[in-house]
Formats: C-alpha cells, structure tokens, sequence
C-alpha cells in the first residue's frame, strides 16, 4: 500500500519575486518539511509542493499548515525579490574582499 500525497501548486501575487522553493524553505521555521518540486521536461515550468499524509494527520494539523502556508506567503510578499537577495549577497561579499 502506498503513502498519500497531496501535491499542490501556490501563487503569491507575483511569482517572479518568491517562489514555491522559498515557501517550502520558510515553513521549515514552523516545523513543516513540505519540498518543492519542479514537474518533467514538458512541464518544468510547473513547481509544486508536496505533503505526505501520514496516518496521524488530522484536521487540526491540515489546518494549521494551511495556516502556515498563509502565514509564509504574506512574510514573502514583505521581502525583496529574491534577485535582489543575490545582488546584495554579491555587494557584500565583494565588500568583506576589499575590507
């Protein structure tokens, strides 16, 4: 017998900015491992994120993770692009070079 999975896909605002790898990497901070995955060749464009529905999971824990999911995506939409998380990450280590 095989392990449920849900998968599902999610939509900030504008995904250009954050994406569902981010999202799978904050719900980390409340305890969730949820990974990100992309689909084949002809739909690589297409990330899901992916659950494994254990035999204890229960309402309660459904919706506390979407709770989270909710919770992580309006944190997201507060942050910067990621582009710019690696321009400045790029700033600052030329910087330490010169320093």
């Amino acid at each position: 017998m095989g392990v449920p999975v849900v998968a599902f896909s999610f939509s900030l605002k504008d995904n250009t900015e954050h994406d569902e790898y981010e999202i799978s990497d904050h719900l980390r901070k409340y305890g969730w491992i949820v990974p990100a995955y992309t689909m084949a060749p002809d739909a690589q464009h297409i990330t899901l994120l992916r659950v494994v529905v254990r035999e204890d999971f229960n309402r309660t824990m459904a919706e506390r993770l979407a709770a989270d999911v909710d919770r992580v995506s309006k944190e997201l939409e507060e942050f910067p692009p990621k582009i710019i998380h690696a321009v400045q990450g790029l700033a600052i280590s030329e910087e330490d070079k010169k320093g």
